[in-house]
Protein backbone atom coordinates (compact mmCIF):
# COMPACT_ATOMS: atom_id res chain seq x y z
CA UNK A 1 0.00 0.00 0.00
CA UNK A 2 1.39 3.39 -1.03
CA UNK A 3 1.21 6.20 1.51
CA UNK A 4 0.23 9.56 0.04
CA UNK A 5 0.16 11.68 3.19
CA UNK A 6 -1.43 15.09 3.63
CA UNK A 7 -0.87 17.99 1.25
CA UNK A 8 -0.71 21.42 2.89
CA UNK A 9 -1.13 24.54 0.76
CA UNK A 10 -0.12 27.93 2.15
CA UNK A 11 -1.37 31.27 0.84
CA UNK A 12 -0.31 34.93 0.86
CA UNK A 13 2.31 35.84 3.48
CA UNK A 14 2.46 32.30 4.83
CA UNK A 15 4.34 31.27 1.69
CA UNK A 16 7.13 33.69 2.63
CA UNK A 17 7.11 32.72 6.29
CA UNK A 18 7.47 29.03 5.47
CA UNK A 19 9.61 29.45 2.35
CA UNK A 20 7.34 27.44 0.09
CA UNK A 21 3.73 27.21 -0.98
CA UNK A 22 3.12 23.51 -0.48
CA UNK A 23 4.17 20.74 1.90
CA UNK A 24 3.59 17.03 1.97
CA UNK A 25 3.40 15.52 5.47
CA UNK A 26 3.31 11.82 6.24
CA UNK A 27 0.02 10.82 7.83
CA UNK A 28 1.98 9.10 10.63
CA UNK A 29 3.28 12.52 11.69
CA UNK A 30 -0.07 14.29 11.64
CA UNK A 31 -3.23 12.45 12.57
CA UNK A 32 -5.16 15.68 13.21
CA UNK A 33 -5.00 19.37 12.34
CA UNK A 34 -3.42 20.36 15.66
CA UNK A 35 -0.53 17.94 15.25
CA UNK A 36 -0.13 18.94 11.60
CA UNK A 37 0.31 22.60 12.60
CA UNK A 38 2.93 21.61 15.18
CA UNK A 39 4.83 19.60 12.56
CA UNK A 40 4.74 22.50 10.08
CA UNK A 41 6.14 25.07 12.52
CA UNK A 42 9.84 24.21 12.63
CA UNK A 43 11.10 27.69 13.64
CA UNK A 44 10.06 30.10 16.39
CA UNK A 45 9.07 32.65 13.70
CA UNK A 46 6.75 30.16 12.03
CA UNK A 47 5.24 29.13 15.35
CA UNK A 48 4.66 32.76 16.36
CA UNK A 49 3.25 33.65 12.94
CA UNK A 50 0.72 30.82 12.80
CA UNK A 51 0.00 29.70 16.37
CA UNK A 52 -1.10 31.54 19.49
CA UNK A 53 0.44 31.16 22.96
CA UNK A 54 -1.58 28.03 23.72
CA UNK A 55 -0.53 26.33 20.47
CA UNK A 56 -3.85 26.87 18.68
CA UNK A 57 -4.15 28.57 15.34
CA UNK A 58 -4.13 32.36 15.58
CA UNK A 59 -7.45 34.16 15.36
CA UNK A 60 -8.46 35.21 11.87
CA UNK A 61 -6.73 32.38 10.02
CA UNK A 62 -8.88 30.18 7.81
CA UNK A 63 -8.01 26.49 7.66
CA UNK A 64 -9.81 24.30 5.16
CA UNK A 65 -9.75 20.50 5.15
CA UNK A 66 -10.71 19.23 1.70
CA UNK A 67 -12.45 22.56 1.08
CA UNK A 68 -14.38 22.60 4.37
CA UNK A 69 -13.75 25.00 7.25
CA UNK A 70 -12.25 23.05 10.18
CA UNK A 71 -14.44 25.08 12.55
CA UNK A 72 -17.27 22.77 11.46
CA UNK A 73 -15.16 19.59 11.52
CA UNK A 74 -13.86 19.60 15.08
CA UNK A 75 -11.29 22.41 14.87
CA UNK A 76 -7.72 21.39 15.69
CA UNK A 77 -9.01 17.92 16.54
CA UNK A 78 -10.27 17.31 12.98
CA UNK A 79 -8.93 13.92 11.92
CA UNK A 80 -6.70 13.69 8.87
CA UNK A 81 -6.58 10.82 6.40
CA UNK A 82 -4.17 9.79 3.69
CA UNK A 83 -4.75 11.98 0.62
CA UNK A 84 -6.35 14.90 2.47
CA UNK A 85 -5.61 18.48 1.45
CA UNK A 86 -5.29 21.29 3.99
CA UNK A 87 -5.30 24.94 2.87
CA UNK A 88 -4.25 27.71 5.27
CA UNK A 89 -5.13 31.35 4.63
CA UNK A 90 -3.90 34.22 6.84
CA UNK A 91 -6.25 37.00 7.92
CA UNK A 92 -7.05 39.41 5.11
CA UNK A 93 -7.27 43.14 5.73
CA UNK A 94 -7.83 46.10 3.53
CA UNK A 95 -10.61 47.35 1.42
Amino acid sequence: MTTVGVTVKLFAGLRYLFGQKEFHVAIEQARDIGRLLEVLCTTPEQRHGLLDESGGIREGFLVLLNGHNIAFLGGAGATLHDGDEVAIFPPIAGG
